[in-house]
């Protein structure tokens, strides 16, 4: 099924969202968390009533297993003691099969609940390095929970095309939309190239069982001996680089790699600017489970993606088929040096593929994901709370730019 998103109405300030997370709020610095408080505002200025449950407050992270676990009780009492009853819910995917207990509530409220799923579990799960035995048992139980979780949802919003056919592999007769996820509201658009050498990689963002960086530190150790050195900066959470040293303890190939904390808001503009070219990662074994916020960041900024991961994913193609940058098959890391080399004696290409990003960005936010989402769910909630199916009105389905467009399917 395909169709408009609703206009806003006025009937529509009698519907109230609740919004449901582990984190929520741009000081607990989760990319999740940013795009649920702009989302909310979003919410807000549309005419409806956001309020948010989330189970960590601020930037607190315990990465237990059992604080993890405990996230669900946490959230399904607070949502249960918000002063009013919630006309539809949403929920996002984070603690892991956080969606059960978001079922349960709309169960007891006797609401809906639409899935925003950006990390698909327990797929992901697979994604880890040496998984321990014990743990695939819960794994294989998960799963088919899973599939039947996502049935009862009133709907699916994904960040990708991978995603939403994963998920329809799954369920085929679940509705999905694909909703790219956005940057940081403080970065202009477009920014020229820095002209200083060396050229510079930057990868800035959080390090998860997603994401490895084994090909870019292979290099590194090269370009650390040559003529024409390339420098590598690592901007990573706490969390972040403390898995990304247990997973090269005993290595040498983070000697001389540079290593710093992820920045504040208000200077993420210029440290975004300051690097040629953004490195992003996708385990092969994670292709279709995740989608990194940060390549969107990338892309608006005007910077060139370097994927590290396999062709078969949206971003990938992407980044092949507009000139966005370069993919790096796991283990390429030759392919990587000789694209870097071409990189450092022929500039303009650096340019080019700079200029495509920035033109790609502005094409695809030229209508914000947060309204469009928020349009979604107004149209959802609405429904909801007139127990009718509204009247087609003024939107219409934007142009779907790589999968990144909305699009439905019942």
């Amino acid at each position: 099924m395909a169709g408009a998103i609703p206009a806003v109405t006025v009937d529509q300030r009698s519907a109230n969202i609740l919004l449901i997370n582990r984190f929520y709020g741009y000081e607990a610095r989760v990319p999740t968390a940013r795009l649920l408080a702009d989302l909310a505002a979003e919410l807000d200025a549309t005419g409806l009533q956001a309020d948010a449950v989330s189970a960590v407050s601020g930037n607190a992270s315990d990465p237990s297993i059992f604080s993890r676990f405990l996230a669900h009780p946490k959230l399904l009492l607070r949502a249960l003691f918000q002063r009013q009853k919630p006309d539809y819910i949403v929920v996002l995917s984070d603690p892991p099969m956080v969606l059960f207990t978001a079922l349960l509530l709309g169960m007891i409220r006797r609401v809906p609940v639409m899935y925003w799923c950006h990390d698909i579990y327990p797929d992901v799960i697979n994604a880890m390095q040496a998984p321990w035995q014990l743990q695939r048992i819960p794994v294989r139980l998960m799963r088919p929970l899973h599939r039947w979780l996502v049935r009862r949802c009133d709907w699916v919003v994904v960040p990708s095309a991978c995603l939403r056919q994963q998920l329809l592999r799954q369920n085929p007769d679940i509705a999905v939309t694909v909703m790219p996820n956005w940057p940081e509201r403080v970065l202009e658009p477009a920014r020229p190239l820095p002209s200083s050498k060396p050229l510079r990689l930057l990868y800035s963002g959080h390090y998860g069982i997603g994401h490895d960086l084994g090909d870019l530190l292979r290099a590194h150790r090269v370009w650390a001996q040559s003529v024409t050195p390339v420098d590598v900066h690592l901007a990573l959470s706490e969390r972040g680089e403390q898995r990304l040293r247990r997973q090269y303890a005993g290595s040498d190939l983070l000697d001389g790699i540079r290593i710093t904390r992820l920045v504040p808001e208000a200077e993420l503009g210029e440290h975004l600017q300051n690097a040629h070219i953004h490195v992003v990662s996708i385990k092969p074994s994670a292709s279709g489970t995740i989608m990194p916020c940060k390549s969107m960041a990338s892309l608006h900024v005007g910077r060139p993606v370097l994927l590290l991961g396999g062709p078969d994913t949206e971003l990938a193609r992407m980044i092949t088929d507009h000139d966005l940058g370069h993919v790096v098959p796991a283990g390429d890391t030759t392919g990587l040096l000789q694209w870097v080399q071409v990189l450092s004696t022929e500039p303009e290409r650096l340019e080019t593929m700079a200029g495509n990003a920035g033109r790609y960005a502005e094409e695809l936010f030229a209508r914000h994901p947060a309204e469009r989402l928020a349009a979604l769910i107004a149209s959802r909630a609405m429904v909801a709370v007139s127990d009718r199916t509204p009247h087609p009105v003024a939107g219409s389905d934007c142009d779907p730019v790589m999968g990144m467009g909305l699009r439905d399917a019942r």
